[in-house]
């Protein structure tokens, strides 16, 4: 859905789905970081210790790496809320996804 909607911009957008953050799909980063110019990790928990960290902590091993962002719950005490309406509040539905993936885009 956000792929879609950020080629609907005319951003050009790859989905790789990470089933396992260790150990970590080195071949999928690595064709990542060679052919694209930004990773943007899209997490449903905390922005520390997740999928977003574990490919910043790969890409310091390598040099003219894309720049990143992370997306996902801020460092803080979480919520007790409807599912919806927390993935609403932080952003993790399509539609925000592809607009702070716009923004940063276009930045």
């Amino acid at each position: 859905q956000v792929a879609k909607q950020l080629d609907e911009k005319g951003i050009s957008a790859r989905v790789i789905s990470m089933h396992t953050v260790k150990p970590i799909d080195k071949e999928a980063l690595q064709a990542a970081v060679a052919e694209t110019i930004a990773i943007f990790t899209v997490e449903e928990h905390s922005v520390i210790g997740g999928l977003g960290g574990a490919i910043a902590e790969y890409k310091t091993s390598l040099k003219n790496v894309p720049s990143q962002l992370i997306i996902g719950l801020p460092d803080e005490f979480g919520k007790v809320a409807d599912h919806r309406y927390l993935l609403e509040k932080y952003g993790l539905k399509g539609h925000l996804i592809a607009e702070t993936i716009s923004n940063a885009y276009e930045e």
